[in-house]
């Protein structure tokens, strides 16, 4: 059985779990006993053919890719190429943000210093996407506009995330603060389930602050976070779903995440680690 094939009720279950959200934290949000939260669980694995929380999000990447895949396949080989225009929706909704998605978080890899990452440090490492890509006939990386890349740190892209993600507006210290404020202690999407993400590399979400956290011009994310340590380590974020309603995001991966030890690498980011170092310092007196 797949995640498509279960009704509403269970489908949100599932999304709230992927998340992050605990048993217990569900329970409070849907007005239901815990233990009553904790039997739809085990209901919903039995359904799905899981045991437990790691092979239910390899289920979801799994199955997130091929309807991804099959939404981009059907385009490619309808037109015969994969330049979709702006805008462009099928069935499922809109297809032309998934696609630069893809393409940007391709050649975002060499923004966050250095070759790709090797596919087990990934968090998409069960489906290879970018080979499936390449053999797609008619698939191009290539970028709407090129000169894109470069300028995704400018205020204007980061105008509607500090609308959408409640974040108050004003200087760059004033961003990562409220940024950080949000990812470390929001229940809103998708803070539960970053914390959640970055726990799984071993680092402590409340002791942590972003340094970097800006989106594409697709509503995904490139981000960089700093450990109390001073360690800094650049990340990309990638969604499924609707685009247009961040706060209904339903799929949310690591795409790629290193640690930004060579200068080079760290560069591009060089202010907003300091300012989340000076945060740092701040807490720590």
């Amino acid at each position: 059985m797949e995640l498509g094939d279960l009704d509403r009720p269970e489908f949100e279950l599932v999304q709230e779990l992927i998340e992050g959200f605990s048993a217990n934290e569900i329970a409070q949000r849907s007005n239901l006993s815990e233990r009553a939260v904790r039997t739809h669980i085990r209901l919903v694995f039995a359904k799905l053919g899981v045991t437990n929380l790691r092979e239910l999000r390899e289920k979801e990447q799994v199955e997130s890719w091929r309807h991804a895949y099959a939404r981009i396949r059907a385009f490619v080989e309808a037109h015969g190429h994969s330049r979709l225009p702006e805008g462009y929706r099928d069935e499922y909704g809109p297809l032309d943000g998934l696609v630069g998605n893809l393409r940007l978080h391709h050649s975002g890899r060499s923004y966050l210093g250095g070759p790709p990452p090797p596919r087990e440090s990934q968090s998409l490492g069960l489906v290879n996407w970018e080979a499936d890509l390449d053999r797609l006939p008619g698939w191009s990386w290539e970028l709407d506009d090129p000169s894109e890349f470069p300028m995704l740190r400018s205020r204007r892209y980061a105008t509607w995330a500090i609308r959408d993600l409640n974040l108050k507006d004003g200087d760059e210290v004033d961003y990562i603060r409220g940024v950080t404020t949000a990812f470390r202690a929001s229940d809103e999407r998708p803070w539960p389930r970053m914390r959640e993400l970055v726990r799984e590399k071993g680092i402590d979400p409340g002791a942590a602050p972003l340094a970097a956290f800006f989106p594409d011009r697709y509503r995904s994310f490139i981000g960089v976070i700093v450990t109390a340590d001073g360690r800094a380590f650049g990340f990309s974020l990638l969604h499924f779903g609707d685009p247009e309603h961040p706060s209904q995001w339903d799929r949310i991966f690591l795409l790629d995440w290193r640690e930004l030890s060579e200068p080079k690498a760290r560069k591009p980011h060089e202010e907003q680690i300091g300012i989340a170092g000076e945060l740092l310092e701040k807490e720590s007196t």
